[in-house]
């Protein structure tokens, strides 16, 4: 139970700073903010993970709060699809396309400098 309490109150908190986050006014002909959140949510999990790594006295409970749960909740997978249907039936499919390609790139790459940044952070 009190894995569930972890992961719950992790996901309010990355919730709530999504919903802060979306409130910024950029616009464009790609959503910046949902990609924008999605890189920092992909840097923050990599980041966390490879703390972990280094700090095992802190163990599971955190991770369950801050991977599964903060970054769960921050992290907006559901709105890129609805996003990116939304693009397909407005005929913008190159946007679209461009879209997927950077959220993946970004998201990839925020991961793998997540875990390199606390690798130097946390090493030694």
């Amino acid at each position: 139970m009190k894995e569930c309490f972890l992961v719950a109150l992790g996901g309010a908190a990355g919730a709530t700073l999504r919903y802060l986050v979306g409130l910024l006014p950029l616009a464009g002909p790609i959503p910046l903010v949902t990609l924008g959140i999605n890189a920092a949510a992909a840097l923050l999990m990599g980041f966390f993970s490879g703390w972990l790594d280094f700090d095992t006295q802190l163990g599971a409970e955190l991770g369950l709060l801050l991977r599964a749960g903060f970054c769960g909740g921050f992290s907006t997978l559901s709105l890129l699809a609805l996003e990116l249907v939304d693009m397909a039936q407005a005929q913008q499919i190159v946007w679209a396309a461009l879209y997927v390609v950077l959220t993946l790139v970004l998201c990839i790459g925020g991961i793998v400098l997540g875990e390199n940044l606390a690798a130097v952070l946390f090493k030694g």
